[in-house]
C-alpha cells in the first residue's frame, strides 16, 4: 500500500508514473507490499492474454520465480538507472517495503531500480539492460 500523498500522471519516462505530493525525507517508507502471490506454475496456466497483462502490471521475482501483482498504484512505478527509492525488506513484517533513497520533493516522480527484484529475462523484455 502506499503510504504518501501521491499522484498519478503522465511520465517523461514511460506512460503514466506515480509522483510525490508532498516532501519525502530520505529513508521513509513510501509503500509497503500487499497483493498477490502467484507461484509460476499457475502463471503458465493463464492465457495469453492474462499473462501479457500480469507482465506489464506485476513481476516476477528472481529469488523465488513467482509473480507479484501488486493491489495498488505501484504498478505505474517507473524504472530508473538513478532511482530516488530503493526496496528492503521490513524487519518486523518480512515483507517488501519500499523507502526513500535520499529527498524526494513535491511533484517529483518516484523510481525504482527494477534490477533489485526483477528476472534478467524479464529486464530484457522491458528494455532494461542487466548490470
Amino acid at each position: 500500500m502506499i503510504e504518501i500523498k501521491y499522484s498519478i500522471q503522465n511520465s517523461k519516462i514511460h506512460g503514466k508514473g506515480v509522483f510525490s505530493e508532498q516532501f519525502i525525507a530520505q529513508g521513509s517508507v513510501i509503500w509497503r507490499w500487499t497483493g498477490k502471490e502467484i507461484e509460476n506454475e499457475k502463471f503458465k496456466k493463464f492465457s495469453v492474454k492474462q499473462q501479457e497483462k500480469m507482465r506489464h502490471y506485476s513481476y516476477r521475482s528472481k529469488n523465488t520465480g513467482n509473480w507479484y501483482l501488486a493491489e495498488d498504484d505501484i504498478e505505474f512505478l517507473n524504472h530508473s538507472d538513478a532511482a530516488n527509492s530503493t526496496e528492503k525488506i521490513d524487519p518486523d513484517s518480512g515483507a517488501g517495503i519500499l523507502v526513500a533513497k535520499r529527498i524526494i520533493k513535491k511533484g517529483e516522480e518516484i523510481t525504482q531500480d527494477y534490477r533489485e527484484f526483477e528476472t534478467e529475462a524479464d529486464l530484457v523484455r522491458r528494455g532494461i539492460k542487466a548490470r
